[in-house]
């Protein structure tokens, strides 16, 4: 399982011999921003809902941040959504470009222009330190207060040394 924040939902997969062989999206819209599930040692899935962040949640009551706890059961009670797999043939993005258009663009713009999101990167426009060593720790390990994920793992050390010179040649411009 797996928390959704901007899916507002729980992606529940199947994983078969290494492959996804099926997911579930559960609880989508239900209670907002997933942040955060794991489960307990009584067996429960916890997990926290947040809609106060900063230029993307928006808050709905005083009661949307939440710890809510599921109780697992054999029988799927809850409402679902199937979401068709994608093909086995998808291949990750090799280029860096498009490692930057998958992972970055969504809020950094796809030309480094920024969104209502993020700031972009144009005329050296940065935040977090615009030296390559501080964009490689702003991938690495994230921005975490400022919603940016941490992408240590998620790609590799040479694809975020990569990323990293792809934002300067570009912010540069």
């Amino acid at each position: 399982m797996i928390a959704c924040l901007r899916g507002e939902s729980i992606l529940d997969l199947t994983v078969r011999n290494q492959q996804i062989s099926n997911q579930v999206l559960l609880l989508k819209n239900k209670y907002g921003r997933i942040r955060s599930l794991v489960t307990g040692p009584d067996g429960y899935i916890y997990f926290s809902t947040s809609m106060h962040d900063p230029g993307e949640g928006h808050p709905r009551d005083a009661h949307d941040d939440m710890i809510l706890r599921m109780r697992p059961s054999g029988k799927m009670l809850l409402t679902t959504q199937k979401v068709p797999l994608a093909s086995r043939q998808t291949k990750r993005p090799t280029s860096v470009a498009a490692i930057y258009q998958q992972l970055c663009a969504s809020c950094h713009g796809d030309q480094l222009q920024g969104t209502a999101t993020a700031k972009g990167f144009v005329k050296n426009a940065f935040l977090h330190g615009g030296d390559k060593r501080s964009i490689v720790k702003n991938i690495t390990g994230g921005i975490i207060e400022k919603g940016m994920p941490a992408w240590n793992g998620a790609i590799s050390k040479q694809e975020i040394d990569q990323l990293a010179d792809f934002i300067l040649a570009r912010a540069q411009k």
